[in-house]
């Protein structure tokens, strides 16, 4: 199952960072449009997202029982799934996922999944530009997938 930490889960990684480094601005990028909307609501950080239509990336995992973070997701909602029977254009899907990534990877600071290639590729895109910064990770220091990145 897949893991989808929930944004209080991000945000104590945000307020440490916060409380060393005095960020008060912070980028999300998020399959729930619920939570980036919670996030725009806070009022410790100035935070904001891309107008991107983040709905269609629901595939059910946000609704797994907070008790029990192996929930699989509905494989028929699965976004490769929906490319393949023409309900969503591939296209439009990787720029919306290459535009996410590259504006994580211009962030000062990342809080984030490490067991997701996601947020791996935004990391090493942050340091190969800037250095290595610092980083906040939810579930591992780092990994790697079994068959690469």
């Amino acid at each position: 199952g897949r893991w989808m930490p929930t944004l209080d889960e991000y945000l104590v990684g945000a307020r440490l960072i916060k409380e060393r480094y005095g960020v008060s601005k912070m980028f999300i990028t998020s399959d729930d449009t619920a939570t980036v909307q919670q996030c725009v609501n806070l009022t410790d950080f100035e935070c904001w997202s891309l107008p991107i239509e983040r709905d269609v990336y629901d595939v059910g995992a946000a609704a797994a029982p907070v008790d029990n973070k192996n929930v699989e997701s509905q494989h028929s909602r699965w976004i490769e799934k929906r490319i393949e029977s023409g309900e969503l254009q591939g296209s439009e899907m990787a720029l919306h996922a290459i535009a996410d990534i590259d504006s994580l990877a211009q962030c000062d600071y990342f809080v984030g999944k490490l067991d997701s290639a996601f947020g791996r590729i935004a990391l090493m895109l942050m340091f190969a530009r800037a250095g290595p910064r610092p980083f906040y990770s939810l579930d591992k220091p780092w990994a790697q997938a079994p068959n690469g990145l």
